[in-house]
């Protein structure tokens, strides 16, 4: 009966069930591969995801548009543009209510070194290569709404 016990438990390690032997019928030889698994892309492009939007171009596209929210004045949201080549850079703020107080208050370079602040319209030359972080904030030097939905625009060229 323990020898039993013991053959069972052997056959339900979870260890080894995930590894299955394959057998080369050439040779005799016997490999373990390891498990089989398949990694999703479960990011959210385009569209704001707590504080932050991951942005994503269509293969073959240099536009995009992505949709947002500022729920209150301290909001900011972090919009992740990667950059796979040089170019300029144009991105337009498009908030629902014409008199919400939005802006790209700064833009974070791949290097870490800083720009800012903007408008509602931003152009600028992209000159490195990596991620490039577009910081979306209410304005402290205007009146107005600071909460409320917006798309953005963005074009790279």
């Amino acid at each position: 009966m323990p020898l039993f016990l013991i053959a069972l438990v052997a056959c339900n390690n979870p260890d080894t069930a995930r590894q299955k032997p394959v057998v080369n019928e050439d040779s005799a030889e016997v490999s373990v591969l390891p498990p089989v698994t398949e990694q999703q892309d479960t990011a959210n492009y385009n569209k704001q995801e707590g504080q932050s939007i991951q942005l994503k171009f269509q293969p073959d596209s240099t536009t995009l548009t992505a949709t947002g929210s500022l729920k209150s004045a301290k909001d900011r949201i972090i919009a992740f543009l990667p950059a796979d080549r040089k170019g300029q850079l144009s991105a337009i703020l498009v908030p629902s209510d014409s008199k919400m107080n939005i802006r790209f208050s700064q833009l974070v370079m791949p290097d870490s070194t800083m720009d800012g602040p903007f408008g509602q319209k931003l152009d600028y030359k992209l000159t490195q290569r990596g991620m490039y972080r577009i910081i979306i904030a209410p304005s402290n030097m205007a009146d107005g709404k600071t909460t409320g939905d917006f798309m953005i625009r963005l074009k790279v060229d």
